[in-house]
């Protein structure tokens, strides 16, 4: 476990790691680039990379970014459960309670206790990936929580849909399909217009 913090308007070039990347996002934000998209990662949220998944990204010019992060080795996931099997996260932008867990579990100081802690926290992660539609599912909902924490500290004022994809880095109809699945969103007061033009 790691916590870093980065200067404001630092970008970091491709990379990528062996291990299992999770990260959550303590102040600042980032625009994050991985598998051919783009995400705006900010305070409260939580990020997952796959081992090997090349990413980079630009710290945001006035705030800079504090985060943890946690990697979690493909021997020892495979080890531990007795699989090979590996999950597939739809989506780079995860929930932050189930992240919150494993940085928890990785700060506890007895071993046993912290073993006993991160396989129950990995369990959670992993038990969150899905494949098919219902990776779709969770990417829309994740996406979902994102946008509302989004909306709620960033903007007392009426915004039109169409501006908050922009913020976010995604496309319209594709908000408009994550605040479906996300009913707080969907019914968020401040919307201007809940039509995507």
């Amino acid at each position: 476990m790691r916590r870093l913090r980065l200067r404001p308007a630092h970008s970091y070039p491709r990379h990528a790691h062996e291990a299992w990347s999770f990260a959550l996002v303590s102040s600042g934000s980032v625009r994050l680039r991985s598998a051919g998209s783009s995400c705006l990662v900010s305070d409260g949220l939580a990020t997952v990379l796959h081992p090997g998944e090349v990413h980079d990204g630009v710290i945001d010019e006035d705030t800079g970014l504090v985060y943890t992060t946690v990697s979690v080795p493909q021997e020892w996931v495979f080890r531990t459960f007795s699989s090979t099997r590996t999950p597939v996260f739809p989506s780079t932008l995860h929930a932050a309670r189930p992240v919150q867990s494993l940085v928890t579990a990785a700060s506890a100081t007895i071993a046993e206790e912290r073993r006993e802690r991160l396989i129950t926290a990995v369990t959670e992660l992993f038990a969150d990936a899905r494949t098919g539609s219902g990776a779709r599912r969770q990417s829309e909902r994740s996406l979902g929580v994102a946008a509302k924490r989004m909306l709620d500290a960033r903007f007392p004022e009426p915004l039109s849909m169409q501006a908050a994809a922009e913020r976010m880095g995604v496309a319209p109809a594709t908000l408009m399909s994550a605040s479906v699945c996300q009913a707080a969103i969907a019914s968020w007061p401040r919307w201007s217009r809940f039509m995507v033009r």
